[in-house]
């Protein structure tokens, strides 16, 4: 039986709107990997929680980045979308890794949970939504439903003074070509840290 990648399982017959090189990016079939390259002006305006994040972006624009969607599977056989971004900086490569699978709780949006990585462990959880245009030219990535903090096989809900705000939105510019532009933000500290830029799947 054909296994559905993550994110058309999870938009369905939506999926095939997206435009073609959103489609290219994101339905994998397991076992395989798309590679995407470009630069990418990136931004932060706390450098002091790279202290505690180290994979998180320095300030700089034109940065080289190179991103790695891979499919896996989890523990119970779902199909997930693991990510690998590296940032190229010239004091040297800034790299982060989170895995994407399907909620612990289904939503009535189409959503994800993406766990971070840090020390080869989860150890937070975002509930994104997905959620196409019209068109099918653009796919946003909005936080919504719950958060989680992640201590080995225990996840626990963060308070909303806890809780980020994601906004991501990728658009087609051509068959092999779009634009990403991310921001996280805090409902206290205001806009976080981000990045925007031209990207391009690698043939």
């Amino acid at each position: 039986m054909h296994e559905l990648s993550l994110y058309r399982a999870t938009l369905g017959a939506e999926f095939d709107r997206l435009a073609l090189v959103l489609q290219r990016h994101y339905d994998i079939e397991s076992g395989h990997s798309v590679v995407i390259e470009g630069e990418l002006t990136a931004w932060n305006r706390f450098p002091m929680l790279r202290l505690f994040a180290p994979f998180l972006p320095k300030q700089q624009k034109n940065v080289p980045v190179t991103a790695t969607l891979r499919s896996v599977h989890d523990r119970v056989g779902r199909v997930c979308l693991e990510w690998t971004r590296e940032f190229s900086y010239k004091s040297g490569l800034v790299k982060s890794v989170s895995i994407q699978e399907p909620p612990p709780s289904p939503l009535v949006v189409p959503s994800i949970l993406e766990k971070f990585v840090q020390r080869y462990r989860p150890n937070v959880g975002l509930t994104l939504m997905l959620d196409p245009s019209t068109d099918g030219g653009a796919l946003a990535t909005v936080s919504v439903g719950p958060q989680y903090v992640i201590t080995g096989p225990l996840m626990r809900r963060l308070p909303g003074l806890a809780r980020l705000r994601v906004d991501a939105a990728e658009t087609a510019i051509n068959a092999t070509e779009f634009y990403t532009d991310t921001a996280v933000s805090h409902p206290l500290l205001g806009r976080l840290f981000g990045y925007s830029g031209r990207l391009h799947l690698r043939s």
